[in-house]
């Protein structure tokens, strides 16, 4: 059986003072009838650092003076540790965004313990009809939601209540107090990488099947489940899971979804121009004044690509799934992404970012397709000088205080612009307002090495009446 691990950053607080401290305190625990609530204190231990293992070792301390005595000041024990774990925990999480105020969490806290007190929590502590899967719902509070579900098949199999799963034999999913599995984002990535690591049975949330199965059902069984009863029995053999079906992967039922080139009235040179960018992969800038066309051309451009492969739809459906924009029933890509983010976008949001998990941004998610950045001087300076790496060496790195993420980000970039503020320079009608200068200080605003990384620069004219009038029907896509 695969256990995810802690986080590289929470590994490394436990230096070998705070292990040989919580060993000691686990060992005492197990002695003196408190080991429902110590996997909190170990995960409060792990989560902020010597504050919270100071916290949770003198409180393991004091913890010693009731042992010896009846089980009701036992349970007063555990619960003083479940509280000393909570402050530490919830210390360290709301201090980092001050707004944590120390009497106002300890008073809700001590309320909440309190209650946990009376109600008898040996009764609550039935969680899916086992004595024991309260430890795991109570570390929800620091872990992943995808090592929810595998900690407590661990808990279960430690306490011998069932027997240890196959070793070939993986297991994701968000545990939900009731006992029911939720989906978790970036499934189809886990599952490639699970099946390469020789796994040969994968269980799921049931939302998360069909993204799993498309992956890699030829080499692996995905069995989808909707509680985590269900898994258990399937383990023990009391109700086996039917594994989930794949759905074929076909491309080409995605042409019908694309906007087709026979809508484009016009604009030979234009059309040409986008042609040639789709054989050799250019990226194109066009320029023109408002209503010619430019963002029609450009969203048609996916129809003449070449169509997606297997393994480029694995790719960028990986992408997409940890970003949690795939389709539940149909979440392997068929058709290449074309992402056309706003104008007011920030540099995190094209790049990639976010704490404390980074996520990947838009020239991520256009990989293997189009970006399309529409109105480009009105896009922020450190928004269009962020592409510049990425369009050079096909990937963006993201670094934060958490880790290092590097994520592909091959694509063809297309931009559309007016020649100037008000949109007319050299509009046959002459309705331009603005100066040479003006002209000018609007071009500039797009950094000379970014104009360099755009290969094809197209000036698409105004439509003529007798081009939109005439009743012959422009080549289609297919025929292109």
């Amino acid at each position: 059986m695969k256990f995810l691990p802690l986080p590289r950053e929470k590994r490394r607080l436990l230096d070998p003072l705070g292990r040989t401290a919580l060993t000691c305190l686990l060992t005492a625990g197990s002695f003196g009838g408190l080991c429902a609530p110590l996997p909190l204190a170990l995960t409060a231990a792990a989560g902020p650092g010597l504050p919270g293992l100071c916290c949770v070792l003198g409180c393991g301390a004091g913890a010693f003076l009731f042992l010896p005595f009846q089980a009701g000041l036992r349970q007063l024990a555990a619960s003083i540790l479940i509280f000393s774990g909570s402050i530490a925990f919830y210390d360290t999480r709301l201090f980092a965004r001050r707004a944590f105020r120390p009497g106002l969490a300890a008073a809700l806290l001590l309320l909440v313990q309190s209650a946990y007190l009376i109600a008898r929590p040996a009764q609550l502590w039935g969680l899916c009809g086992f004595c024991m899967a309260a430890a795991a719902a109570v570390t929800d509070l620091l872990l992943r939601r995808r090592d929810r579900l595998p900690l407590l098949l661990a808990v279960l199999a430690s306490s011998g209540q069932m027997e240890e799963p196959p070793a070939d034999a993986a297991f994701l999913g968000e545990l939900a107090l009731d006992g029911s599995l939720r989906p978790v984002s970036g499934v189809l990535p886990m599952a490639l990488a699970a099946a390469e690591n020789g796994i040969h049975a994968l269980y799921v949330p049931a939302e998360n099947a069909a993204e799993a199965a498309e992956a890699c059902a030829d080499s692996m069984a995905v069995y989808p489940a909707h509680t985590a009863r269900e898994v258990v029995d399937a383990l023990r053999g009391i109700s086996p899971l039917a594994p989930a079906a794949v759905v074929p992967f076909d491309p080409a039922d995605a042409w019908a979804q694309v906007p087709d080139f026979a809508d484009v009235m016009g604009q030979p040179l234009a059309r040409r121009a986008m042609v040639l960018a789709a054989a050799g992969g250019h990226n194109v800038l066009l320029i023109g004044a408002p209503g010619t066309g430019k963002s029609m051309l450009a969203k048609r451009l996916p129809s003449i690509l070449p169509e997606l492969s297997r393994p480029e739809a694995l790719e960028t459906s990986g992408i997409w799934s940890v970003a949690r924009l795939t389709d539940p029933r149909h979440p392997l890509l068929t058709q290449r992404p074309f992402r056309s983010p706003h104008h007011t976008i920030s540099a995190g949001g094209m790049a990639g970012g976010g704490n404390p998990f980074p996520r990947p941004g838009e020239i991520s998610l256009a990989h293997h397709g189009v970006l399309f950045l529409d109105e480009l001087p009105e896009f922020h300076r450190d928004v269009l000088e962020a592409m510049r790496q990425p369009l050079e060496d096909g990937v963006v790195t993201i670094t934060r205080v958490s880790g290092s993420l590097t994520l592909p980000s091959r694509f063809m970039l297309v931009c559309a612009m007016n020649p100037c503020r008000c949109g007319w320079y050299g509009h046959p009608s002459g309705r331009c307002t603005c100066s040479e200068s003006q002209v000018e200080s609007y071009m500039r605003r797009i950094s000379g090495p970014l104009l360099d990384r755009i290969d094809m620069h197209i000036e698409v004219p105004s439509v003529e009446y007798e081009a939109m009038r005439r009743k012959d029907t422009p080549e289609s896509s297919a025929v292109i």
